[in-house]
């Protein structure tokens, strides 16, 4: 026997897209931009479904037919919740077909009422569905709510009415009255709620802005800035890759290709750094697709992009070095000059912190000294070619962190995947490099010398990181928070007027329309304000690291 899924319930089928540029506000996007106008429909979207009551049970009729999951992962945040939701493809056919479609289907399965909305006029609410369902109930067939444009922004249904979807002129100013015509001719009953207006141009966009009423005034309003100002195509009025400069190192990998899919130089070289964020004159990270350097940024747009925390900061260079670190085989055990010492050796001093994406079994890191051990017995065991015997072992596991100070004697052990955050220096003292051979087949030269100048030798056996909640490191060069996004969550970056750099540790999201994957890397300027910030974690939730300057205002 034939068992229907529902007993009676109230469905709001809500008809929409994939949010995706140049496909969705077409009217809209063409005086505010495709970017703008995508994120105007999914705040447009998000507004919508925020306003059907907790009682009715949502059905999502959704377009293209492939992007199922990538609705599902956008709309999580604001379905989650929700005791049911269901999922219907459009079919193929003009809107009327599709309506007829969606509409028999939950009617088939025992839906009591259908209300189909659109996502056009986010003035839609609590009280326009509790009239429709009134008007249902009591003595009319189908339900309307007119929109100003001529069409209508709801339909309610009591059961099957194909005939209201058929033979209609859809969107033009006569869809209602064709609708309305229709339906006298099948003798339905029709009941009417007030009139509304869409939001498809740039004239009824800002007269929603205009309402005093509406609370996300400011956010709208930048939507709308975006496109209309001059610097809207600058690429520091929203979020930007800095292409990667992929280094050579002896031990290196492949970890960047066959983990995070990366088109590496050439087939078959040990690439143990990729750096994704540089301001140095050996390696200048460029704006993906722009050619402006990150320097040029720094230089002549440092309010725009970094925000209060960039005009707070000194000098001419960006002051932070982003890397991964594919570690096959042990780094050198090394040392970076401290600030009071730097200068008196010619280098540059250097703290940073590692946090582990990828670790192997039994990888190691090597930092500090172990407990007794000063300076003479350091030297002498230099001289016997026995340092790393001396030297404090922890063996860490993926999400664990470091944070190294300059002094602080360290290595990285083969098998392991770093993200490294650091100042912007490029001087490092090797003591020892486990005689090996670098890739010119030549030992590769040590710095003994500088090395015993800048060792912290009270430094003895530190431990891992510990988090302070969110908080990773927060010293006087940078601050890095790990987050950690369940599936479907949503979150905004940080707050206008401030700037972070993003890297997704594992996972995925999407931020904006765009999917970020493990190994993604985006620059968030300080005037993309709030548009540029919504994130929304994918079905298997994400881990992101958010890297900021301190602000010394």
């Amino acid at each position: 026997m034939f068992s229907r899924k529902y007993s009676g319930e109230t469905f709001v089928q809500v008809y929409l897209k994939a949010p995706r540029a140049g496909q969705v506000k077409t009217r809209l996007a063409a005086d505010i931009g495709d970017d703008a106008a995508t994120e105007a429909y999914r705040w447009m979207v998000g507004e919508v479904l925020g306003n059907i009551p907790d009682s009715l049970d949502v059905c999502v009729a959704y377009s293209p037919k492939n992007a199922h999951d990538e609705i599902s992962d956008w709309l999580a945040p604001d379905l989650a919740w929700r005791d049911r939701v269901e999922w219907i493809a459009q079919c193929d056919g003009d809107l009327g077909a599709r309506l007829e479609a969606s509409t028999d289907q939950l009617f088939r399965d025992g839906a009591g009422h259908v209300l189909v909305v659109g996502t056009d006029c986010p003035d839609v609410g609590k009280s326009h569905y509790a009239k429709a369902i009134q008007l249902l109930t009591t003595e009319f067939d189908v339900v309307f709510g007119p929109s100003k444009d001529g069409g209508y922004y709801l339909v309610g249904l009591n059961a099957p009415q194909p005939s209201i979807f058929r033979d209609i002129e859809w969107s033009s100013e006569n869809t209602l009255a064709d609708s309305l015509k229709a339906a006298k001719r099948a003798g339905l009953r029709i009941g009417m709620l007030e009139e509304l207006e869409d939001i498809d141009d740039l004239p009824a966009w800002k007269r929603f802005q205009e309402r005093e009423d509406l609370k996300k005034i400011t956010y709208l309003k930048k939507i709308t800035y975006l496109k209309m100002s001059e610097e809207s195509e600058t690429p520091w009025s929203k979020s930007f890759r800095l292409d990667p400069i992929y280094v050579q190192r002896v031990w290196g990998g492949r970890m960047l290709e066959t983990l995070y899919g990366r088109d590496l130089p050439d087939s078959d070289t040990p690439f143990g750094e990729s750096w994704e964020v540089s301001d140095r004159d050996e390696a200048m990270s460029l704006v993906a697709g722009e050619g402006t350097t990150l320097r040029f940024l720094w230089n002549n747009h440092r309010e725009e992009v970094f925000g209060q925390a960039g005009l707070d900061a000194e000098g001419d260079r960006f002051p932070l070095l982003v890397k991964i670190l594919d570690c096959r085989a042990d780094l050198s055990i090394q040392v970076h000059p401290p600030t009071e010492k730097a200068e008196e050796l010619g280098g540059e001093p250097k703290t940073e912190m590692w946090y582990v994406a990828q670790a192997d079994a039994g990888a190691k890191l090597y930092v500090g000294l172990k407990d007794g051990v000063d300076r003479t017995a350091f030297e002498n065991a230099v001289e016997a070619g026995t340092t790393s015997d001396l030297v404090h072992v922890v063996e860490p596991s993926e999400g664990d962190f470091l944070f190294i100070p300059s002094g602080r004697l360290h290595a990285i052990g083969g098998g392991l995947l770093i993200f490294e955050i650091q100042q912007n220096s490029d001087t490092t003292y090797r003591v020892f490099d486990w005689n090996r051979a670098g890739l010119n087949g030549q030992p590769r030269e040590l710095q003994v010398e500088q090395s015993l100048a800048s060792i912290n030798f009270d430094d003895h056996e530190p431990g891992l990181g510990k988090a302070d909640g969110e908080c990773l490191v927060d010293c006087d060069y940078f601050k890095v928070d790990r987050w950690e996004m369940g599936p479907g969550s949503g979150r905004s970056c940080l707050q206008p007027g401030q700037f972070c750099i993003l890297a997704v540790v594992d996972g995925g999201l999407y931020f904006g329309s765009e999917r970020l994957s493990p190994g993604d890397f985006r620059v968030v300027p300080a005037s993309a304000g709030l548009l540029a910030r919504p994130m929304v974690a994918s079905a298997e939730g994400a881990t992101l690291l958010v890297t900021t300057l301190p602000s010394r205002t």
